[in-house]
C-alpha cells in the first residue's frame, strides 16, 4: 500500500525519512516537505519532494501534492497546524478517511492555549470539520487522542505509536561518577522559555528549599526571549547564585551530560510537553515531578513508570529499585524495535 507524507520541516523529520527508507520499502512512501531547508537539510532521496518554504508556496508542487493525496492509499499528516492545511483537506474531503494525523502536541493544544482572536477562531472553524471526519489518529499518548475526541467530536481510530526516532531512548553512557559528590542537589526546571513551563508558580514551590544545598538549572535557550529574560530576573532575585539559567544553545552531547548530573527534574506544564526530556531523565534513573491530570502523567501511570506529584514536592528521590524499574521500562518501550513495529502497524492498517 502506498503512503504520502505531508511534513513541515522540523528537527526530527530528516531522521524520520531516513528511518522509514531504511526499515521499509521506499517505493511505498512519498514525502512532501515544506519549510526552511537551510536550517534542516533534507535527505537526498528520490521519494522526497520539496514544496517550498510554505505549504501552498508554489503552484506546481501544490497541484502535484493534491494529486498525490488522492492517488495514494494513505495520507499521513505530520502535525496539523494552521489554515492552509485545513483548506487543503476541506478541498479534498473524500481523502479524510484515509488520513492519519501524527499528533505532535502543540497542534492539538492550540485549541486550549491559542489566543482567542479572529485568526484562532477562523482556524478552528476550518479545522473542526476536518478533524471530526478524519479516519486515524497516531500518538503514543492515548490521552491526547481522548482530548481530540472531546474537543472536536471525532471518532477515528487511535494508533499507538512513538512517531519519531527522537522519541527513541538512547542509553546514555555518561559516567555517573561525573555527578557532584558535595551533597548538592541539582534540580532541572522546565525545558524551554515557553510560558507553558509556568516557571513562576514552580518558583513558588521550590523557594521553600532555597536555603538547602541546591542548584536550580533552567533551560531557556529555546522559546520566547522576552519571557526568558523575565524568568532570569525573577529566578536570580529568589535563588541568587543557586539559580543557573541556560540561555545559549548547547550541543546535544553536552546537554546529555547535563542531564546526567541532574538529581530531580520539575516539569510544571499543564499539558503534554517536554516528553523527550522526561523520557531521557527517567531512563537515566532521575526523579521527575509532574502535574497530575496531564496526559503524560496518565501515560506514565498506565505504563507503570514512577513519576511524582509536583503538588507534594520535596527533595526526596525515588528508591534505587524504582529508578532501576523505570530505566528498564523506558528502554523496553521507547526502543527502535518498538517504533519499527508500531510504524509497520500504521503503514499496513
Amino acid at each position: 500500500m502506498s503512503t504520502v507524507h505531508i511534513c513541515p520541516l522540523d528537527k526530527f523529520i530528516p531522521s524520520f525519512i531516513e528511518f522509514v527508507n531504511e526499515k521499509f520499502d521506499s517505493d511505498d512512501h512519498t514525502f512532501w516537505v515544506y519549510g526552511d531547508k537551510a536550517r534542516f537539510a533534507l535527505p537526498p532521496a528520490d521519494n522526497v519532494h520539496y514544496l517550498g518554504a510554505e505549504l501552498f508556496g508554489n503552484v506546481k508542487p501544490t497541484l502535484q501534492l493534491m494529486k498525490a493525496i488522492q492517488r495514494h492509499d494513505r495520507v499521513i499528516l505530520h502535525s496539523f497546524h494552521g489554515i492552509k492545511m485545513a483548506l487543503l483537506l476541506l478541498l479534498t474531503p473524500w481523502v479524510l478517511k484515509k488520513c492519519y494525523w501524527f499528533m505532535w502536541g502543540g497542534d492539538l493544544y492550540q485549541y486550549q492555549i491559542g489566543k482567542r482572536n479572529l485568526k484562532w477562531r477562523l482556524t478552528e472553524l476550518l479545522r473542526r470539520p476536518v478533524i471530526k471526519r478524519m479516519g486515524n489518529f497516531v500518538t503514543y499518548i492515548k490521552g491526547d487522542y481522548e482530548l481530540a475526541k472531546k474537543w472536536y467530536g471525532c471518532a477515528g481510530r487511535w494508533h499507538e505509536c512513538l512517531l519519531y526516532t527522537s522519541n527513541v531512548y538512547k542509553k546514555n553512557v555518561i559516567d555517573e561518577r561525573a555527578a557532584g559528590t558535595d551533597g548538592k542537589i541539582t534540580i532541572l526546571l522546565g525545558n524551554s522559555a515557553d510560558p507553558t513551563n509556568n516557571h513562576f508558580s514552580a518558583f513558588d514551590v521550590l523557594e521553600t528549599y532555597k536555603n538547602e544545598n541546591i542548584e536550580l538549572v533552567v533551560p531557556l535557550s529555546y522559546g520566547n526571549k522576552r519571557y526568558a529574560a523575565e524568568v532570569v530576573a525573577e529566578g536570580t532575585r529568589r535563588f541568587g547564585e543557586k539559580f543557573v539559567p541556560l540561555t545559549d544553545f548547547m550541543p546535544f552531547q553536552h546537554y546529555l551530560a547535563l542531564l546526567g548530573k541532574v538529581d530531580i527534574a520539575v516539569f510544571n506544564h499543564h499539558r503534554q510537553q517536554a516528553m523527550g526530556n522526561t523520557i531521557s531523565l527517567l531512563g537515566l534513573k532521575k526523579t521527575v515531578f509532574l502535574n497530575p491530570g496531564t496526559t503524560q502523567w496518565d501515560f506514565f501511570q498506565e505504563k507503570g513508570i514512577q513519576v511524582l506529584d509536583l503538588q507534594t514536592f520535596s527533595l526526596r528521590s525515588l528508591s534505587a529499585v524504582e529508578k532501576h524499574d523505570n530505566e528498564q521500562k523506558i528502554e523496553a518501550y521507547f526502543s527502535a524495535e518498538n517504533l519499527t513495529a508500531q510504524l509497520k502497524a500504521v503503514f499496513t492498517s
